[in-house]
């Protein structure tokens, strides 16, 4: 998509047209699809998101007296966020034992390979999250930008599902506005992001 593209979507974001994602298309190619976690893992690390969602972890383990906490992660992708995160933790003193949830048996497997080093801390789960789940008693239950993928009843009734999950709900996503998407755009293109990652799937009007 070239600049003037770009910012001739960027006129019409009052409206939002919902579109799948090439990046959600499950007969995408495996090798793509790892090109494009591994895109998403270079836009979680410019992002800080790790160091942000860890910050409310420290908070909420000082606030119950605890040094131990149980994670849910929706969307986990390639696990990145769910490792950072153990990573983070393991500096400071801190246990997590994370579960993360995924479409995508590709992706969970491909996450599973990527945070070897954790051991039995990190495990990941094939779930389509939007079709609802039975998880509960977690500490805390993440999300980081998946949400805007969903219809806004797809994400109000995640949100609720979230909540239910766990005693604190922690969801870092997209603000949308002209300036985000020419940034998001910018960024995607900078860090060599896959086109999996930052295109939708157009599809004639019919």
């Amino acid at each position: 998509m070239s600049l003037s593209n770009i910012l001739a979507a960027s006129v019409g974001l009052s409206h939002r047209h919902h579109r799948a994602e090439l990046m959600d298309q499950p007969e995408l190619d495996r090798l793509k699809h790892h090109g494009a976690l591994m895109g998403l893992r270079r836009l979680n690390l410019a992002s800080g998101v790790c160091y942000q969602l860890f910050k409310e972890l420290t908070l909420y383990s000082r606030l119950r007296q605890v040094s131990r906490l149980r994670v849910l992660d929706i969307a986990s992708g390639g696990g990145d966020v769910p490792f950072g995160l153990w990573k983070l933790a393991q500096q400071r003193g801190l246990d997590l034992e994370i579960l993360g949830l995924d479409i995508s048996a590709a992706a969970c497997e491909f996450a599973m390979e990527q945070c070897q080093p954790a051991g039995g801390s990190i495990v990941f789960e094939q779930c389509d999250v939007t079709r609802g789940f039975t998880y509960s008693g977690f500490d805390v239950v993440t999300c980081s930008l998946f949400l805007h993928h969903l219809t806004c009843d797809q994400a109000s009734n995640l949100l609720m599902r979230m909540a239910a999950a766990g005693r604190l709900l922690l969801a870092n996503d997209l603000r949308r506005s002209a300036s985000g998407y020419l940034m998001a755009q910018l960024a995607c293109r900078c860090l060599g992001v896959s086109r999996q990652v930052c295109c939708p799937q157009f599809r004639p009007e019919v």
